[in-house]
């Protein structure tokens, strides 16, 4: 029989999935931070990304859980950061340990319902040290016209499928095609872009995406740092699918 409740948890727009992990958030005792987006949902609604701290500040451990990365995704990872913490509650951690929950790191594509950014930008090849130089995907530019057109139908769709069989016969399918797509790239009209995108009436502008500079917090580089840790364990919630529900790494 289908879990109903379970179902009410996914099932609701941005403003709802935020309201309620502020909700679990406060009942758990955690430390609550709001980083405002600067631009609104598809309901004129506010848009944020909401950090919660359960613990001390100078516990040299410290769990790291962000949801959202993906925006289509973010809904599972809301509903995963929210039933943990109530769960929990009130949550009672060693003195040498702490959590760190960021949701919603991309606001507007949960809002939206879109995997990137508002720039175009997949955020999860966007958190990179862009103090040294941007990383070049050489591959991608011979897909790029495969992969966009500006017509659903018409010359330059027919154009465009033509180069992916091409491309797919080249590469060895599918197999061949993702990784470099997935390796991203810096053009704004292109799939899944890089961090640093070219603003249309700047074209020799290079801006990072709102998710990496709006706050020291939600650097992953920074998070250790930032928290007085020198350990800090990092899992992203990113869908129901169990090959890719969550992927953990050790900074």
């Amino acid at each position: 029989m289908r879990d109903v409740a379970a179902a009410r948890s996914y099932s609701v727009g941005f403003a709802e999935l935020r309201q309620r992990f502020r909700n679990a958030a406060q009942r758990a005792g955690a430390e609550l931070t709001e980083y405002v987006h600067p631009l609104h949902g598809p309901a004129g609604e506010v848009l944020a990304t909401d950090i919660a701290f359960i613990g001390r500040r100078s516990a040299p451990k410290v769990m790291v859980l962000i949801s959202g990365t993906h925006g289509v995704e973010g809904q599972f990872g809301s509903a995963c950061q929210t039933a943990w913490l109530e769960e929990n509650a009130p949550w009672r951690l060693p003195d040498d340990t702490a959590i760190l929950a960021i949701h919603l790191i991309n606001p507007w594509g949960t809002a939206w319902s879109r995997r990137v950014n508002e720039d175009n930008v997949d955020l999860n090849r966007n958190f990179i040290d862009w103090q040294a130089a941007a990383p070049k995907n050489e591959k991608y530019a011979d897909l790029h016209a495969a992969l966009v057109c500006q017509e659903w139908e018409g010359p330059d769709r027919v154009r465009a499928d033509e180069a992916l069989d091409a491309a797919r016969k080249r590469l060895g399918g599918h197999a061949g095609i993702a990784p470099i797509v997935e390796a991203g790239q810096r053009d704004p009209s292109g799939r899944t872009a890089r961090s640093t995108t070219f603003w249309p009436h700047s074209p020799r502008r290079r801006v990072t995406s709102w998710s990496s500079t709006c706050t020291p917090e939600l650097a992953p580089m920074a998070i250790p740092r930032c928290c007085r840790s020198p350990k800090a364990s990092m899992t992203a919630w990113h869908g129901a699918n169990p090959c890719s529900a969550r992927r953990s790494r050790w900074c």
